[in-house]
C-alpha cells in the first residue's frame, strides 16, 4: 500500500488557497460558440471575454468604435472655439483623428492588406510605422 504524501507547508501557503468571490460586474472568460453561426461581431464582441490578448484586442475594438462614433458637440467645455470651428465647421464635424501606429513587421507578417482597408475606407487618419529590418526585405524577394 502506498502512502499518500502530504502537501508541503510552502506550498500550500503559496498556491493551493482557497477561492474568493470574483467582484461584481466581473466578465466570465468564455469565448465565442461556433454553434451560434459564423457572426463577425459576435466573434469581435466575445473577445472581451476570451483571455489575456483577447480581452486586449476586445478593448481596443470598443476604444476604436469610441473614436469613430466621437464628436466635438459631444463635450462640455467653456473653453474658446476651436479653429475648426471658427473655420466654420460646426461642432458635430469635428471629429476624432485617429493615428495607428505599428511596427513594419506587421506589414510582411500579412496585416497589410488589414491596414490598406483601415486607410481605405477613412477609418484611420495619421500612419506611423518602424524602418523594416533586412529579414523583411528577404522575406518580400522571395515570396511569390
Amino acid at each position: 500500500m502506498q502512502q499518500q504524501a502530504s502537501v508541503p507547508d510552502t506550498l500550500q501557503q503559496a498556491v493551493l488557497q482557497p477561492s474568493t468571490s470574483m467582484p461584481e460586474g466581473t466578465a466570465t472568460i468564455r469565448g465565442w460558440d461556433f454553434n451560434d453561426g459564423v457572426d463577425l461581431t459576435g466573434i469581435m464582441n466575445s473577445m472581451l471575454r476570451t483571455g489575456c490578448q483577447a480581452s486586449a484586442l476586445g478593448q481596443a475594438c470598443n476604444e476604436v468604435n469610441r473614436m469613430l462614433s466621437w464628436s466635438l458637440d459631444q463635450e462640455e467645455s467653456s473653453c474658446a472655439p476651436s479653429e475648426a470651428q471658427e473655420g466654420g465647421l460646426p461642432p458635430q464635424d469635428v471629429r476624432c483623428k485617429i493615428f495607428l501606429g505599428y511596427t513594419s513587421n506587421l506589414v510582411s507578417a500579412g496585416v497589410r492588406e488589414h491596414i490598406r482597408y483601415l486607410v481605405q475606407h477613412h477609418m484611420v487618419d495619421v500612419l506611423c510605422t518602424s524602418a523594416g529590418g533586412i529579414e523583411e526585405d528577404f522575406i518580400k524577394v522571395t515570396s511569390s
